[in-house]
C-alpha cells in the first residue's frame, strides 16, 4: 500500500463549527481570548497551562517565512510529541521544514491549507487520514491558528492535530 492510497484530506476551511473534538474547539476559544481585536496574538502570549486538558502533546508551533515567490516556508519550532508521531518513534523535527518531515502529498496539502490561514489571518480546520505510522493509517482532526510577533503579518502558526478515536 502506498502513501497515496491512504492519504485523505477534507478541509473545513474557516467553518470551525464543523470541528468535532472539544479540545480543538477549546483551543480556538483560548486563541480568541488572547486575540486583540484586529491584532493577532503572538507566540509570547501563549500559555500552555491554559491549553485544554490532554492537548499539549498534540500542539505544535511553526515559524512561517515568506519565500518571496508567492509561497511560504514553514519550519517546526516545537512539535507536539503525539501530533506528528502518532505514538511512533521519530527523530526530532524542531527546526526542520514541513516538507522534510511529512510525505510530499501531505506536505503539499498542509501548506496549501495553511497558506489560507497566512493570507486571511483567520483559523482553519480539517480532518483526514494520514500516511501509515507504526499502527497503520491514522484518522485525525486539526486546527491551525495564526500568530504574529507584530500583530499584523502572520509569522507563526499554532496547530493541533488529534487522533479521531473510532
Amino acid at each position: 500500500m502506498s502513501n497515496r492510497d491512504v492519504l485523505t484530506f477534507t478541509p473545513y476551511g474557516h467553518d470551525l463549527s464543523l470541528i468535532k473534538d472539544d479540545r480543538l474547539t477549546a483551543l480556538h476559544s483560548y486563541w480568541l481570548s488572547i486575540h486583540g481585536g484586529t491584532s493577532l496574538p503572538s507566540r509570547k502570549q501563549l500559555d500552555p497551562l491554559c491549553f485544554p486538558s490532554g492537548l499539549v502533546g498534540y500542539v505544535s508551533l511553526f515559524d512561517v517565512i515568506d519565500d518571496g515567490n508567492g509561497g511560504y516556508r514553514v519550519f517546526f519550532r516545537i512539535a507536539g510529541t503525539f501530533s506528528h508521531g502518532h505514538k511512533a518513534i521519530i527523530k526530532s523535527v524542531n527546526g526542520r521544514e514541513l516538507h522534510e518531515v511529512l510525505t510530499p502529498d501531505e506536505a503539499r496539502l498542509t501548506i496549501q491549507e495553511w497558506s489560507i490561514v497566512i493570507r486571511t489571518r483567520r483559523p482553519i480546520a480539517a480532518t483526514g487520514v494520514s500516511f501509515p505510522f507504526q499502527y497503520g493509517p491514522q484518522p485525525w482532526e486539526a486546527i491551525a491558528l495564526p500568530l504574529s510577533s507584530g500583530g499584523e503579518t502572520v509569522d507563526g502558526l499554532l496547530t493541533a492535530r488529534v487522533p479521531i478515536i473510532r
